[in-house]
This record gives structure tokens, C-alpha cells and sequence, in this order.
């Protein structure tokens, strides 16, 4: 799998180190706070059919230190939201940036 191919999972702290790369009123845009409490704006390309709230998953571009570009989202039920834990989330996220390829 090629660098560009790669998804690369991302918190608020490390999204500047994938500027570029493979994570409003007009509804081209919304806010997501992250796994280590950060606030990204998010745009989007087409303006959201549907409102976007709970345990949301973007799959992007960074383009800046608290900016990206959306390619898609995943939103997730409440159920499973219920369940979520932040904190092991950001641990994981933090563990796998550590490191420039953690699977080697």
C-alpha cells in the first residue's frame, strides 16, 4: 500500500503533521471536537443533507493546524457512542503517530 493510500488516524494535536494528507450557515462546514479536546473545522464539499451530532468519525485531508477537507464521515449510533472512551482513543492515536511506521 502506497503512502497516499495510507489513513492515518489523527487528533487535534497531530493533524498538522498530515496537512495534505489522507482525518458554517452554508452547511459546507461544521465543528468536531476531538479525542484530546480540540476544536477542528471541517468542510465539506457538498453542502450536509442531513445534521451531523454524537460520535462522528471524518475521513479527510489536514489543511492546516485546526482545519481539513472532508472526503466522507461516518456518524455513529448512540448506542455505540455510549461506549466510547476518548481517552483510550487518544492513547491509541498518540501510540500510532509515535512512530513513523508502528507496524514494522
Amino acid at each position: 500500500m502506497s503512502e497516499s493510500e495510507l489513513r492515518h488516524q489523527v487528533n487535534g494535536a497531530t493533524l498538522p503533521q498530515f496537512q495534505g494528507k489522507n482525518s458554517d450557515p452554508s452547511g459546507r462546514s461544521f465543528d468536531i471536537k476531538t479525542s484530546d479536546n480540540m476544536i477542528v473545522s471541517v468542510s465539506v464539499n457538498q453542502p450536509l443533507t442531513e445534521p451531523i451530532s454524537g460520535l462522528v468519525e471524518v475521513i479527510g485531508k489536514g489543511q492546516g493546524r485546526n482545519s481539513m477537507v472532508c472526503e466522507k464521515y461516518l456518524q455513529f449510533s448512540d448506542e455505540l457512542a455510549a461506549t466510547y472512551d476518548a481517552e483510550i482513543d487518544n492513547a491509541a492515536v498518540t501510540f500510532l503517530n509515535s512512530t513513523e511506521n508502528v507496524w514494522s
